[in-house]
C-alpha cells in the first residue's frame, strides 16, 4: 500500500453532498495527505470502508452496505483506493456493477480490464506508475471507451515519489468533489 494510504486515525462524518468512500484496509488509513484532504475538502464527508486484499471479491457489496446503512446516493458517491483494492472498485464501476459519482484510483496494475465495453457514467481519474514510454493496456482502453477519464502517468523521471503521487491524487481529488457537488443531475440520481 503506498505510504499516503497509512494506518490510524477515524472515520469521517457523513451526511448531504459529496461522500468520499476510502477503500483500504481494515484499519482507517492515516497521512498527512489524506489530512490534508479531508481540511481542503470541508463540504464533503469521509468514510472508511475496510477491505482486506484476501476480500476483493466483496468490494462492491461492501460499498453497497455502506451506502444502505448511511443513505448515501451513487450521485454522491465517490470512491478512492490505491493498489489491487482501487483496481477491484475500479472494474466493478467499469463494468456498471458498481454505482458512484466517481472513482479516484492511484497506483492499480495497468493491465487491460477483462472485458470490453464499458457501462459507466462515472468520472473516472486514476494516477498511475508507468515504467516505459508504451501506454499500458488500462490506459488505451480508458481513452478509447466513451468514458469522462483524466490519467496522470508518473514516469521513472523522478515523479514516483509519494510527494508526486499525493499531489496528483489531491488535485484530482478536489476536481472531483467539486465536479460531484455541483452536478445537480448526479447528486439527485437514486
Amino acid at each position: 500500500m503506498p505510504s499516503i494510504l497509512g494506518k490510524g486515525s477515524r472515520a469521517g462524518r457523513t451526511g448531504a453532498g459529496v461522500v468520499i468512500a476510502v477503500l483500504a484496509e481494515d484499519q482507517w488509513p492515516a497521512s498527512e495527505d489524506l489530512a490534508r484532504w479531508r481540511r481542503l475538502t470541508p463540504s464533503a464527508s469521509w468514510v472508511h470502508i475496510g477491505v482486506r486484499r484476501a476480500d476483493l471479491g466483496r468490494v462492491g457489496g461492501l460499498v453497497e452496505e455502506m451506502s444502505e446503512e448511511r443513505g448515501v446516493r451513487p450521485g454522491q458517491l465517490v470512491l478512492f483506493g490505491a493498489g489491487e483494492i482501487g483496481r477491484a472498485a475500479l472494474e466493478l464501476v467499469a463494468q456498471g456493477s458498481l454505482e458512484c459519482a466517481g472513482i479516484l484510483a492511484i497506483d492499480v496494475p495497468c493491465t487491460p480490464l477483462p472485458f470490453h465495453h464499458l457501462e459507466t457514467e462515472a468520472v473516472i481519474r486514476l494516477v498511475v506508475h508507468q515504467e516505459s514510454e508504451e501506454e499500458p493496456g488500462l490506459i488505451v482502453q480508458l481513452k478509447h471507451a466513451d468514458v469522462d477519464e483524466r490519467i496522470i502517468r508518473l514516469n521513472q523521471a523522478g515523479s514516483t515519489t509519494p510527494q508526486a503521487t499525493g499531489s496528483a491524487a489531491e488535485a484530482f481529488l478536489l476536481e472531483l468533489v467539486a465536479t460531484v457537488g455541483h452536478r445537480p443531475r448526479l447528486r439527485a440520481s437514486k
